[in-house]
Order: C-alpha cells, then sequence, then structure tokens
C-alpha cells in the first residue's frame, strides 16, 4: 500500500502495527515531515514502513507496483488534479485501489450565493489552498484517469462533533474581540488563517456547501 503525503505520520503510526503482514511506502513531498515519521517509526519499532520523500505527482515507483493508495486530507493539496490521478493510476495494478477521505464543496463556487461564495473561499485560504476541490469535478477527472468511482460515502455525521469543537474553541477570537488581538498578535499569519477556516467549517457543512467524503475508486482493469 502507499500511502499519497503522510505528513506527521498518523495514519501511518495506527495503520502498519494493525496489519503487520502489510508492506507500507509512504510519500510526502516536505522533508521535515520524511525525517518525523522515519524517527516514529524507528522509535515505535515499525518495521513494515518506507516512508519516503517524494511529489505525488510524478512518484518514483515502476508501473503497477501497488495494489492500494491512500491519502487522508493531503490529496486535496494536489497542484495539478488531472496529474496526481494519472500517477496514481500508473503505480497501481489494475482491480487496485485508491482511497480518498477530505472535504470537498458540494457544487463550483461560482454555483453559489455571493455569502457562501465568499465563505468557501476564506475557508479554502485558511487550508492554504486557492480553492477547496469540488467533489463531483474530482471524481470526474478520476473516471477519465482510468478509475471508476466503487464508493462515495458522507462522513458528515461522524466528523460533525470534531468540527463544531473547532469551532467553539475559536468563536473566543469572535465573541472577544480584545482577547482575539492579544492572541492573534502572537500567531503567524498560517496560524490565523487555520483559525478562520475552524470557524467556518461547521457552518459551510450545515449549509451543505461542504462535506466530508470517503471516495474509493477503482482501476480498471
Amino acid at each position: 500500500m502507499i500511502v499519497l503525503g503522510f505528513g506527521h505520520g498518523y495514519n501511518l503510526g495506527v495503520l502498519a502495527p494493525r496489519l503487520p503482514g502489510t508492506r507500507f511506502v509512504g510519500v510526502d513531498i516536505a522533508q521535515r515531515h520524511v525525517t518525523h515519521v522515519q524517527t516514529m517509526l524507528h522509535d515505535r519499532g515499525i518495521s513494515n514502513v518506507e516512508a519516503c520523500p517524494g511529489d505525488f505527482h510524478a512518484l518514483p515507483w515502476p508501473d503497477a507496483s501497488f495494489d492500494q493508495a491512500y491519502s487522508v486530507e493531503a490529496f486535496c493539496y494536489a497542484k495539478d488534479l488531472s496529474s496526481a490521478l494519472a500517477e496514481a493510476a500508473r503505480v497501481l495494478r489494475p482491480g487496485g485501489t485508491l482511497t480518498l477521505y477530505d472535504g470537498y464543496l458540494t457544487r463550483p463556487i461560482e454555483t453559489m450565493q455571493a455569502d457562501e461564495a465568499r465563505a468557501a473561499q476564506l475557508a479554502a485560504k485558511g487550508m492554504a489552498m486557492d480553492n477547496l476541490p469540488v467533489a463531483d469535478a474530482l471524481i470526474a477527472q478520476a473516471l477519465a484517469a482510468g478509475f471508476v468511482l466503487e464508493r462515495r460515502t458522507s462522513l458528515d455525521a461522524l466528523v460533525a462533533p470534531n468540527v463544531k469543537r473547532i469551532e467553539r474553541l475559536v468563536s473566543v477570537f469572535v465573541r472577544w474581540p480584545w482577547l482575539a488581538r492579544r492572541m492573534l498578535a502572537r500567531l503567524n499569519p498560517i496560524a490565523m488563517h487555520n483559525v478562520l477556516a475552524g470557524y467556518l467549517m461547521g457552518t459551510a457543512m450545515e449549509s451543505g456547501i461542504w462535506t466530508y467524503l470517503e471516495l474509493v475508486l477503482r482501476k480498471r482493469p
């Protein structure tokens, strides 16, 4: 199994010990993430994972190298989605699966009302993206890359409690402006954007413009 964009390696740290007979290969573009995960794996004695630096737009493995590919909240950062999907299809064997867990817009921004579109754009900026991906558009590109959609599952009910918890935590920045100014002065711009995204996500989900999905895409034989 190849894990695309493993970040701080939390998923690898959970999955690999539970599946000792599975060989995991993880790839991430940030060298600091690779170093962190390599240290974590060593410290925990996890031996069935290889953490590698790399870009999932141009994977360094031959065609048909893996049975499964997996990404949690990382594929949305693809700079060229068609290229990233094509690479995932290339390294998968026929019948192999690409499983994505991510947040998606339910429809294009240009079809939204002005306040909805503004909320979607601000949330994207808070997560260091120009735009959040649209679920149907990603699926269409996946079909063009040689996949079939095997399963599309909404996980909104599962993630809603966490989203609301984050919203409550960051609501202090709205309720008490004087405290917000003091706290924001200590944060870097990225953290400030994350605060904004956290505050908007609950409302965006409740209004139906944002959803959290599990997408299982199978490579055609």
